[in-house]
């Protein structure tokens, strides 16, 4: 219970204790004694190294979480929301699926049923992946979210293949349907 009281009072008085020990010319006015005493008895380092990278392993969890989410949310909106007109600003657009309205909706509902599937087969091994790294340092966490981050963006631009490939299997070049 005595721990519970120490750890609020620490909680409490960290960022006065941050700005008096660490913050230069405006700690200045402050007697020493008083900056050694919340230096030495308030402060314990591994406790705010410990919160600082649990704060860190989280930042890189949503992180490496928003490409499959922005996946999941693209994927069903091309799906079921396929833009009206053929336009060079938004939507699938390649030359093949711009060739008339029937490839430009057949290439929304293919790319964006495959979105939508390859989204939430990401989005559970992007979370696992940072349970192993949740006591590691840093760079640990950081290297390995950009390493996720790398593949997943591999992946998201490797769906624009098997989305041609459809299209060249059920239209001909000038966009008839075979």
């Amino acid at each position: 219970m005595h721990e519970g009281k120490i750890r609020r009072v620490k909680r409490i008085l960290y960022p006065l204790v941050k700005i008096i020990a660490y913050a230069g010319s405006s700690a200045e006015g402050y007697p020493t004694e008083i900056k050694i005493f919340f230096f030495l008895f308030l402060i314990d380092k591994s406790e705010f190294t410990e919160v600082y990278f649990m704060w860190f392993w989280w930042f890189m969890l949503i992180c490496d979480m928003i490409i499959p989410v922005v996946m999941i949310i693209v994927g069903r909106m091309m799906w079921k929301h396929c833009p009206e007109h053929i336009n060079g600003m938004l939507g699938y657009r390649t030359t093949r699926s711009m060739k008339n309205m029937d490839t430009w909706k057949f290439a929304h509902d293919y790319c964006g049923k495959l979105w939508l599937k390859i989204g939430w087969v990401m989005l559970i091994p992007s979370a696992l992946i940072h349970i192993p790294l949740y006591h590691s340092d840093k760079n640990t966490i950081g290297f390995a979210g950009l390493i996720l981050v790398t593949i997943q963006c591999f992946i998201m631009v490797g769906s624009i293949y098997p989305t041609e490939k459809a299209l060249k299997k059920y239209f001909n070049d000038d966009g008839t349907r075979r």
